[in-house]
């Protein structure tokens, strides 16, 4: 209401501007009008629409290291998704070991596959965990950047689920398993093996948490 009251004397004296120059019409009412009224009037001006601010243009380099990472995490989101079938297989096999008091010679190979694929993909999600941070820092608006995060924050939630409570869950099962067995029988490095297993999934489970945070802030960061 204000507004509406402190325009009217300046509607007024615009007119007297268009009167005064041969325009008597109330279309001929010019925005110039208003602002030579204001300036009369001692008002220091009115506003003009601001002018719309071209968005700062990404570089490509920035685009392609958003498609790298998004690419990146996707891949290892497939890598883990048989991890929980593999843990809950080797449980199975310790179980048999026990239960007939027999040996399997590739048992204890298989538990240093998945010690050092477990542990390899620690490295790889801090990695891509520290991708993302800088990711973060130099973020824009954009809908072709926007369009990788909400991929990476798919990707992220998925190895996410995958990690608690499904991988973890099963390399805790398996390294309660093996600490009941004979070592003469199931292999005296089963049982720190088995403890490596497990404490590598828990800190998969800690980093794709952190993970899972961050893309979920770089989509909303890029969001235009």
């Amino acid at each position: 209401m204000k507004k509406v009251l402190f325009m009217l004397p300046l509607f007024a004296l615009a007119v007297s501007v268009a009167r005064a120059e041969g325009r008597v019409t109330l279309e001929s009412v010019s925005v110039p009008d208003f602002v030579s009224a204001a300036r009369v009037s001692g008002v220091d001006g009115i506003p003009s629409p601001a002018a719309s601010r071209a968005e700062e243009p990404v570089s490509q380099e920035l685009i392609t290291k958003f498609n790298k990472t998004d690419n990146s995490l996707a891949m290892l989101r497939n890598d883990i998704t048989w991890v929980g079938n593999d843990l809950d297989n080797l449980d199975m096999r310790a179980q048999r070991i026990i239960r007939d008091n027999t040996s399997d010679p590739f048992f204890q190979s298989d538990l240093d596959n998945m010690s050092y694929a477990m542990s390899r993909r620690v490295q790889e999600l801090r990695r891509l965990s520290a991708d993302i941070k800088d990711l973060l820092n130099r973020a824009q608006k954009s809908p072709e950047l926007n369009k990788y995060a909400r991929n990476m924050e798919r990707s992220a939630r998925e190895i996410q689920g995958q990690a608690w409570p499904r991988i973890e869950d099963a390399a805790g099962r398996l390294e309660s398993t093996i600490s009941f067995a004979n070592p003469q029988v199931i292999g005296y490095n089963a049982q720190w093996t088995a403890r490596d297993i497990s404490r590598y999934t828990r800190e998969f489970s800690d980093q794709s948490r952190i993970a899972a945070a961050d893309t979920k802030s770089l989509a909303a960061k890029t969001q235009p």
